[in-house]
């Protein structure tokens, strides 16, 4: 390799005839600046791209982790409900039982009363 990580000192002798032709065009096209340039440039788009893909896991994941955050506080809540749900119902049955009593306590007066005379 050479201080561009785009050039390889390649020696076309170590590989097979059939992949010579290739191996000089690729050769003549490092030595290409205009070439170079664009490598460049397709390092920067996908470094730039590979950025925004990393950005948008971590927005995916952080998504996902507020998604989970708000399902387990629906279920907090709707466990909530059905506590205010059964201590209303427990109000209102202790509300009947107070009332019954209270017409028992009005009855058992009357009575007291009719003895007495």
């Amino acid at each position: 390799r050479t201080a561009n990580r785009h050039i390889l000192n390649v020696d076309e002798n170590e590989y097979p005839e059939m992949y010579r032709p290739i191996i000089r065009r690729l050769l003549m096209a490092s030595g290409n600046a205009d070439i170079q340039a664009e490598m460049e440039m397709e390092d920067d788009f996908m470094k730039e791209l590979q950025d925004k893909e990393r950005s948008i896991i971590e927005k995916d994941k952080a998504l996902e982790k507020k998604d989970k955050i708000i399902k387990e506080d629906k279920k907090a809540l709707e466990e909530k409900d059905k506590a205010l749900e059964e201590n209303k119902k427990a109000l209102e049955e202790n509300k009947k039982a107070l009332e019954e009593k209270d017409q028992l306590i009005k009855e058992l007066k009357a009575q007291l009363a009719k003895n007495q005379l």
